[in-house]
């Protein structure tokens, strides 16, 4: 099977049937409170004897090799998607079709290497744009057609760095720029981006449609304070990759109108809950992992339709709420409650998560710290024989081939490229990828910006703001007032 947890993992793993099957009980793993141990020693033991669940995907067709989807189709190496059809390498990317290696991209059709863009049609190697259709190398446009390397543009047709060009100039352009000549394609890479940093304003933060909130990446948001990548949320705080939550704090991945909870890490519709992950439709639940449509639980895993259970046994409403008091009172004596379980419980090495992504340490630091780590496999070429090193692929796609597997640039790790991804690259004139999806992804994390906020000053009128800039960087940042008045 293809699973998030390697062969040697402590856990036992079933496949998606088998979990949701009737053969087993999570109930069969109930075990009675020990008040002279401590709560997360007993939870963690629960979580080694409970079958987890070899990858998180519901209702998804022709999509064995994604986790966390729900209704995708014929997609490969999806995370976190949701609705999309043909959809390829993708990170928090929803109802799209025909897209590849995007980030935060929304209702969207045929787009390439593009981050946090709504509602785009061919889109290529672009950021922050919404509404816009057939654009290469573009930054900050609304309502756009046909442009090529522009910046802060609305409702612009036929632009190629900012300046208005014919349509046979454009055509032209674009002719010789996706030529599927891989050398040819990181040239202009290369190129635009010194120009952007050049030429672009920058907006203190990135907020569309949002009311007294800060962070970055907003959109539609009312009251939230300090949050990243967040839609429809209000009156919330420290959110990470949320859609719809309302009086929340501290939520990862949490979706489905999130409601008066607290620490959550890829849920979905909870309300009333803290301390729990991977859990969806539930109600009251607490330090619980793997539940679903359940309610009142306190340290449980794997349940499904329960009510009043303690490391997933039994006991009456009357049992429960005099329980549970307390075991919060013992928490609270051993110093962990009003926490998520410790970072050493975790089921993943530091370094597998995406903490890492966005807050990078070694080994060393890790241990310090008390993380696990994960040494990571490597396949080497011996084992397969029928290797091509990236540096020997040929530069120009119509010369290639996908029978072998690749060896990355830099990472030596090997990939290989799926049919549907070689006819996507053929057909828009793009060259074969050297490095692996991975990299690919850290690339793309390296053009958005950090989630912490910075004191500086707005590149204009020296106005006091606070962005996601540092003040040392050499981007143009503007202040909301500034910024508009540049604009529109």
């Amino acid at each position: 099977m293809i699973s998030l947890y390697p062969e040697n993992t402590p856990y036992k793993v079933y496949t998606q049937s088998e979990w949701y099957g009737d053969k087993w009980d999570a109930m069969d793993y109930g075990r009675d409170f020990d008040f002279n141990r401590p709560f997360f020693e007993q939870f963690k033991e629960l979580q080694l004897a409970v079958p987890r669940m070899n990858l998180d995907i519901v209702n998804c067709e022709n999509s064995e090799y994604c986790n966390y989807c729900g209704d995708d189709k014929n997609c490969y190496l999806d995370i976190a998607g949701e609705g999309n059809e043909d959809c390829y390498y993708n990170l928090f990317t929803k109802f799209s079709k025909d897209c590849i290696d995007c980030t935060f991209v929304y209702n969207s059709t045929l787009c390439y290497e593009t981050l946090n863009s709504y509602d785009c049609y061919n889109v290529k190697l672009s950021q922050y744009c919404n509404n816009c259709s057939d654009l290469a190398f573009c930054y900050d446009c609304i309502g756009c057609k046909n442009c090529i390397g522009c910046s802060n543009l609305r409702n612009k047709e036929y632009y190629i760095f900012n300046k208005q060009v014919s349509k046979e100039d454009y055509a032209k352009k674009m002719k010789e720029i996706f030529n599927g000549s891989y050398k040819n394609l990181q040239n202009v890479r290369q190129f635009w981006k010194k120009h952007l940093v050049d030429n672009a304003i920058f907006r203190d933060s990135y907020q569309v449609s949002c009311e007294d909130s800060s962070g970055n990446d907003l959109k539609n948001c009312k009251h939230v304070n300090e949050a990243f990548n967040v839609t429809n949320c209000e009156d919330c705080a420290y959110l990470y990759d949320v859609l719809d939550a309302k009086d929340c704090m501290d939520l990862n991945y949490s979706l489905y109108k999130p409601e008066l909870s607290y620490e959550l890490i890829s849920t979905l519709s909870m309300t009333n809950s803290a301390f729990s992950m991977a859990s969806h439709f539930c109600n009251e639940v607490f330090y619980c992992d793997q539940c679903n449509n359940s309610k009142n639980l306190f340290g449980c895993d794997g349940l499904n339709h329960k009510q009043y259970c303690i490391l997933n046994k039994q006991y009456t409403k009357e049992e429960y709420e005099e329980l549970v008091p307390k075991i919060i009172a013992h928490l609270e004596k051993n110093g962990g409650f009003g926490e998520f379980s410790p970072a050493k419980y975790s089921p993943f090495g530091y370094n597998e998560t995406v903490a890492q992504e966005y807050f990078p340490l070694n080994k060393e630091e890790a241990s310090k710290h008390g993380y696990n780590w994960q040494e990571q496999e490597q396949v080497s070429k011996a084992e397969n024989a029928d290797v091509i090193n990236a540096e020997d692929l040929p530069d120009i796609i119509e010369g290639a081939g996908i029978a072998k597997a690749i060896k990355a640039q830099s990472t030596g790790k090997l990939f290989k490229i799926i049919q549907k991804e070689f006819d996507f690259y053929k057909k828009n004139g793009l060259p074969l990828p050297r490095k692996d999806p991975d990299q690919r992804h850290l690339d793309r994390m390296e053009l958005r910006t950090s989630r912490k906020l910075f004191d500086r000053k707005c590149s204009k009128c020296a106005k006091e703001i606070s962005s996601v800039y540092e003040q040392a960087r050499k981007e143009k940042v503007y202040c909301e007032k500034c910024y508009i008045e540049a604009v529109y």
